[in-house]
């Protein structure tokens, strides 16, 4: 089993594709893409850690999707996810893991870490839209943005990430060794 963590699939969201300067002709062929991507590294017995706006659209959308993706998901809202307590899934805000002794917090928002906490944290939300303030791995703050615009468009491994935290350095997106 391999725990793997992404965000911001945006599905269905045909803005995004311009917004992001995503390398996609339409809608059509980034859904098909993003998740042959997921299904090509995930394994139906990994757990993937999703930080939020899998689809541009309503419940019924976002359990469909769900469904087309391999691995367990532990689906953490994000600002497009019109989510409610009758989803056949968890949803949450956060949560906190540890992966070979680090320990991270997991939000959908760069600014959502506890005040004093001295946790890795794993986001989502910016994309791709300010490399500078939020890239992929910054070590000097120990954040990490996991959307798929900065980690070549699908899940990421932790056990990738625990490579970039040891190497120490900074990358705007993940190199192309995954």
């Amino acid at each position: 089993m391999t725990l793997y963590v992404t965000s911001d699939l945006h599905l269905e969201h045909s803005n995004i594709i311009e917004y992001c300067d995503r390398p996609y002709e339409d809608v059509d062929q980034m859904n098909a893409d993003l998740i042959s991507n997921w299904n090509n590294r995930v394994e139906k017995e990994d757990v993937v850690i999703f930080l939020g706006d899998l689809v541009f659209g309503g419940k019924d959308e976002i359990v469909s999707y769900i469904d087309k993706l391999n691995g367990n998901i532990l689906f953490i809202q994000g600002n497009h996810d019109d989510v409610d307590a009758s989803f056949p899934f968890p949803v949450c805000q956060s949560t906190t893991i540890e992966h070979s002794g680090i320990e991270f917090f997991c939000s959908h928002y760069p600014e959502n870490v506890p005040d004093g906490a001295n946790w890795w944290h794993l986001y989502g939300h910016v994309h791709n839209n300010d490399l500078e303030e939020y890239p992929f791995i910054s070590p000097g703050n120990k954040r990490i943005n996991v959307s798929t615009d900065v980690t070549g468009y699908g899940p990421i491994s932790m056990d990738s990430i625990i490579e970039y935290i040891q190497e120490g350095l900074r990358h705007e997106t993940v190199p192309n060794k995954n």
